[in-house]
């Protein structure tokens, strides 16, 4: 008689399978392009059939795109989950201490930023793009927003900060850490408490 797979168990298989999947993907990429990987080598480094992959993913291209969304979805919940300061310099301060922890917990995908190629520029066009998503809904949230901006369009005071904050984490990381998480959060603090483009909530 046929094992009746609950909805549950079947959920909880297909996580582990992508799992397998994403973690063989990021070793190959540490010794082989994307380009020159094939989905036959993926499936032998996650130990996964070819029927299982092809059940989840069209092909190799598809499966890129996945995992680019799942990373994406990943950073900017470690990098802006949860921070709900009044201030901006704090805000900005907690999502730079975020962003750094990430990095120094996920070796391997800093590894993908610094030398993998297409796939790399991808990855991290989908960590900058979370990240003004994420800084376009708080800023819209603080109260009077438009009046403190002065005519000042937001998706341009996003992309100044959160730009600022994409190159100050390059910098760190080129650098080889030179600084700890908490100096670099007070340094961009500091920078933003001196730029005071909108000042501390007073609502």
């Amino acid at each position: 008689m046929a094992q009746r797979i609950s909805g549950k168990s079947m959920d909880l298989r297909v996580l582990r399978t992508n799992r397998y999947l994403k973690d063989a993907f990021i070793r190959l990429l540490g010794r082989k392009s994307f380009e020159e990987l094939t989905v036959q080598e993926i499936c032998e480094e996650a130990g996964v059939r070819r029927t299982t992959f092809y059940q989840h993913f069209e092909d190799k291209q598809n499966f890129l795109s996945w995992f680019i969304q799942e990373q994406q979805q990943e950073f900017t919940s470690f990098a802006t989950g949860g921070i709900t300061p009044d201030r901006l310099d704090e805000y900005y301060a907690q999502v730079i201490r975020n962003v750094l922890r990430y990095l120094n917990e996920n070796e391997k995908i800093v590894r993908l930023l610094r030398y993998a190629g297409v796939e790399g520029r991808r990855l991290i066009e989908a960590f900058s793009q979370g990240c003004i998503q994420e800084v376009t809904h708080y800023l819209e949230g603080i109260p009077n927003i438009e009046e403190k901006l002065g005519g000042m369009p937001i998706p341009f005071l996003v992309e100044f900060y959160t730009g600022g904050l994409a190159a100050a984490a390059r910098w760190w990381l080129l650098q080889d850490k030179p600084c700890t998480e908490e100096e670099m959060a007070s340094f961009v603090q500091k920078i933003i408490q001196q730029i005071n483009i909108i000042p501390p909530a007073q609502d």
